[in-house]
């Protein structure tokens, strides 16, 4: 899939950087309000709202063109994943999960969970309310600079069209990881094996079905499995290493 953006250099460059800082911002810990949980909640929705509109106005994208979450299209989308294949899609995503983190054990590679998810709003409701701009936020925020970055590699270097997606795929799978910098305590082998392996799956996908409605609802079932129902990580599935903790003693 390669996703031709009608837009110029300069307004892609401009949309990217405005789409970096506001992935910076909501890992910085700037939106954590110590006492009112809910204005970080309806802070994290407005960044959420924002790269929406940066996807339309800098990106060019419509809702016919991704599919976004929560909304209808006037055309279908062929690509998109039957129900089944999004199941084996998380399935395969928790199996990658818990492999990763176990081959880390056996090689004695310390293993953190997500220091955000001590963070967690009190209740399951609202736990898995708050997990969708989270999840959207992450998502929109690779999937876009994906789509950018493939599509100046194309214009600038005259690529064809797998190794633009490639370079796409690389760089914002680099950045997403890096962004778990702090969360993660700067443990680089988790961060490049679990949870840059669950990021290139996700992305992958996006690639195959043309629809980050898909992928969204993939990374919120899997994010909901792995991580809040065990009160551990979210993003690469740290939260099975419950089990394997369990499995060691």
């Amino acid at each position: 899939m390669m996703m031709n953006l009608k837009v110029s250099d300069q307004r892609l460059m401009a949309s990217g950087f405005a789409i970096f800082v506001i992935a910076v911002v909501s890992v910085s810990g700037v939106l954590n309000f110590p006492n009112s949980a809910n204005l970080g909640l309806y802070a994290t929705f407005g960044l959420l709202a924002l790269l929406i509109v940066i996807w339309r106005q800098g990106l060019g994208l419509t809702v016919d063109d991704l599919r976004l979450p929560f909304t209808g299209a006037s055309r279908k989308n062929p690509h998109r994943l039957r129900w089944w294949q999004g199941a084996l899609a998380t399935i395969g995503m928790m199996v990658y999960g818990l492999l990763a983190v176990f081959i880390l054990k056996m090689l004695q590679v310390p293993i953190v969970t997500n220091q955000a998810a001590g963070n967690a709003h009190a209740g399951l409701i609202m736990q898995l309310f708050a997990m969708l701009p989270q999840v959207g936020i992450e998502e929109m925020v690779t999937l876009s600079l994906l789509l950018i970055f493939s599509t100046l590699s194309s214009r600038w270097w005259h690529l064809k069209q797998h190794l633009a997606l490639g370079i796409g795929l690389i760089l914002s799978t680099l950045i997403f990881v890096l962004l778990h910098f702090q969360a993660y305590q700067w443990h680089l082998a988790q961060m490049f094996i679990v949870i840059g392996g669950s990021r290139l799956i996700l992305s992958g996908l996006f690639l195959k079905t043309r629809s980050v409605g898909d992928v969204f609802a993939i990374h919120y079932l899997y994010d909901g499995a792995c991580g809040r129902f065990s009160g551990l990580s979210t993003s690469g599935g740290l939260a099975l290493t419950v089990f394997l903790r369990a499995l060691s003693s």
